[in-house]
């Protein structure tokens, strides 16, 4: 998969700052990260967990019909080149944002995940939710769900931007993306001094930093462009982002 450019987001708030980077590929095809799923229709839930990138491997129960919203989604097919992936095709439901449908061209016994995305007008996008993955087959229709992470600091109301993109992304690189998602808010969260609050979110089981000094800013944008370089470099190959 041939990367156009690389832009990269350093200018969200801590809330935000999960996504420091997001990389572009070429034509039609799109490239972006985690809030609490529900078990996804069209997949049996495993209990092999991608450690640290949110994901939850299972494998798919054939081929579904039309369902509501899905009428655009008939003759849905691999149309976009997914590197290593193989070709696939996705389709988000009319009326509702957080599901979507997707058929591969091969299968994989690692296993294939998604995560749902917010894409800007200038190209940047950062991840909304956590991942959810499958391990697919080919001229299989999987249906899912890919819900949006709760925001500090109540956690009662999820993230306001619309899911407009999808990143689809080899299991076994699911963890370096995520590390790229969270490499801004991590480095608030793990350095002395970085961080004056921080809170626990239970739909990402992860930290959020509320209070982050502003010192820590010019290395915490280094430290995210250092882990997204890596990311890109070593698994360019493994990803597709797809627009909506």
């Amino acid at each position: 998969m041939k990367l156009v450019a690389l832009l990269f987001i350093f200018s969200f708030t801590i809330i935000s700052c999960d996504a420091p980077v997001r990389t572009r590929v070429s034509s039609a095809g799109t490239f972006s990260n985690s809030g609490e799923q529900d078990n996804p229709e069209g997949f049996q839930q495993g209990d092999e967990s991608v450690n640290g990138g949110n994901g939850t491997l299972s494998d798919g129960n054939g081929t579904l019909s039309n369902q509501e919203g899905f009428q655009d989604c008939e003759f849905l097919s691999p149309q976009f080149n997914g590197g290593s992936i193989g070709f696939f095709g996705i389709c988000q439901n009319s009326n509702d944002q957080r599901k979507f449908k997707a058929i591969f061209a091969d299968s994989s016994s690692q296993g294939t995940c998604f995560v749902p995305l917010s894409i800007a007008n200038n190209g940047n996008s950062f991840k909304l939710g956590r991942a959810e993955c499958t391990r697919n087959q080919p001229d299989q229709e999987y249906l899912m769900t890919l819900n949006k992470e709760l925001i500090p600091p109540n956690f009662t109301q999820e993230r306001q931007e619309s899911i407009n993109g999808v990143m689809v992304i080899k299991a076994e690189s699911l963890n370096s993306f995520m590390g790229c998602m969270n490499a801004k808010e991590d480095y608030f969260i793990t350095r002395q001094g970085c961080c004056a609050q921080k809170t626990y979110n239970p739909s990402t089981a992860r930290f959020n930093c509320l209070r982050a000094n502003p010192l820590c800013e010019n290395d915490a944008n280094a430290q995210a462009n250092f882990t997204c370089n890596l990311f890109v470099q070593n698994h360019a190959d493994n990803y597709r982002q797809v627009n909506f």
